[in-house]
């Protein structure tokens, strides 16, 4: 399976893609969009992909790998948004996380919504969810170029299919 744009290629995360989500969530820039500020380590990574492939797996939706001209550039994590969110733990948080070579461009826009659309249109989900701290500018940015994105509180935010509807 797999999901193309325009300018992209997505396609589901697998146990391969270690070393390049690292290099991607390491990239000093973006640590410094974390909450920890800290480089993650390999295997707390590999421990996430394995998680993500078991959600593959056993629900048919999960992660994604942004490829670029066939290079990984990102990726796009999807996974329940868990407890204390301030909606129910099984609602699913779609955040994209991509090399900062490519920031600025439009990439993380166009592949969130690519996936977005995916878990509208197949999975059947009504809504999704993202949770970007108040200093993840880069981020709150692209939020805010989305009609219709509705700011719950806090940290959390909410796309519902009529908010994706307005994009191109």
């Amino acid at each position: 399976m797999e999901l193309r744009t325009a300018r992209l290629v997505l396609r589901p995360v697998t146990e391969g893609d270690v070393d390049v989500m690292l290099v991607v969530r390491n990239a000093p820039a973006v640590i410094g969009t974390t909450t920890t500020k800290e480089p993650l380590p390999r295997e707390r990574m590999a421990g996430q992909v394995e998680r993500r492939v078991r959600t593959w797996r056993e629900r048919e939706f999960g992660s994604w790998l942004i490829l670029s001209d066939g290079e990984p550039i990102g990726f796009v994590e999807v996974h329940p948004i868990g407890a204390g969110s301030g909606v129910g733990p099984d609602e699913l948080e779609l955040g994209v996380v991509l090399h900062p070579g490519h920031w600025g461009r439009g990439i993380a826009l166009e592949a969130g919504a690519a996936v977005a659309r995916d878990l509208f249109d197949r999975v059947g989900r009504e809504r999704v969810y993202a949770e970007v701290e108040e200093m993840n500018d880069k981020s709150l940015r692209l939020l805010a170029k989305v009609p219709g994105v509705r700011h719950l509180g806090g940290d959390l935010y909410e796309l519902d299919r009529a908010a994706l509807a307005s994009l191109p």
